[in-house]
């Protein structure tokens, strides 16, 4: 019998690791309009027509994808050879890796999808597609994660986060090393999702930058065709209210937090945390 594979990404932002049990149905997303004047660089002339240059070929690129996915899915669920499944599910996941630059481009290009009533996510699900977005899949770890939902297109979005961290992460740190995701409440009811790498770490003045940079406006300058990843993040982040925080671990490489508001958050007090192992491989 093969061994299960990443899946079709559901359309909320990403699938499930390799191994990891079945997210429950998410409804499919609608298709986004091209994004509208005033970019991220605001006002008319040729700059906006470059944002909607770009905003629509990413959408085309989406569309795109998407469909390929599609293919893929319907080719998994009909094929028993174990050896053609492990190649289906290679395809698969750089399809979803392809998705998410896709989804980068929209963000540079100003794109920001309201109107959108999406249902809420667990925590659980929305951090295992997270994973099934990078490229060292198997080398992510979710620990402890309170029993909560992530409101409508928090959980796009917030998913769209934590693999630019997480993708950092491993890129960062050693091959054998893992990356490990945790969560908990505050008192105030913010949740703290924090991701954590043993890597290398940052220098200091570069990481009091980046923190400058996450902790402001995102502005489009020379330095995101170098940092796409934290222009988006920050994008992203400030669309829902989110705080980014890099910080130095005591004993090697770096933790980023990703501070909730309670406002976008569904819990259940009754529940126990969740924990998850390693996705199988």
């Amino acid at each position: 019998e093969a061994t299960p594979g990443p899946g079709t990404p559901p359309s909320w932002g990403g699938g499930l690791p390799l191994g990891a049990p079945e997210a429950p149905g998410i409804p499919a997303t609608p298709p986004r309009p091209a994004p509208e004047p005033g970019g991220p660089g605001g006002g008319d002339g040729d700059g906006d027509l470059l944002y909607r240059v770009l905003g629509g070929l990413a959408m085309r690129d989406l569309t795109l994808v998407e469909s390929l996915l599609q293919v893929v899915e319907k080719l998994e669920s009909n094929e028993e050879d174990a050896g053609q499944l492990e190649l289906l599910y290679r395809i698969d996941h750089l399809a979803t890796r392809m998705r998410r630059n896709s989804e980068n481009l929209l963000v540079l290009a100003g794109d920001d999808p309201q109107g959108r009533d999406l249902e809420p996510v667990p925590l659980l699900d929305v951090a295992r597609a997270a994973i099934s977005e990078i490229t060292d899949y198997s080398r992510a770890e979710i620990s402890s994660l309170p029993d909560v939902e992530v409101l409508g297109l928090a959980a796009d979005d917030l998913s769209h986060i934590l693999a630019e961290l997480l993708e950092n992460a491993t890129s960062k740190s050693l091959e054998s090393a893992s990356v490990v995701i945790r969560a908990e409440r505050t008192g105030d009811g913010t949740m703290v999702i924090s991701v954590e790498d043993s890597g290398i770490g940052i220098p200091p003045d570069q990481l009091a930058d980046m923190n400058l940079r996450l902790g402001r406006a995102p502005v489009v300058d020379p330095t995101v065709t170098r940092h796409m990843g934290l222009y988006v993040v920050g994008r992203l982040a400030q669309r829902h209210g989110i705080r980014i925080q890099l910080r130095e671990r005591p004993y090697g490489g770096i933790t980023a937090n990703v501070i909730t508001p309670s406002r976008l958050i569904r819990t259940d007090p009754e529940a126990p945390p969740r924990t998850a192992r390693r996705p199988a491989t």
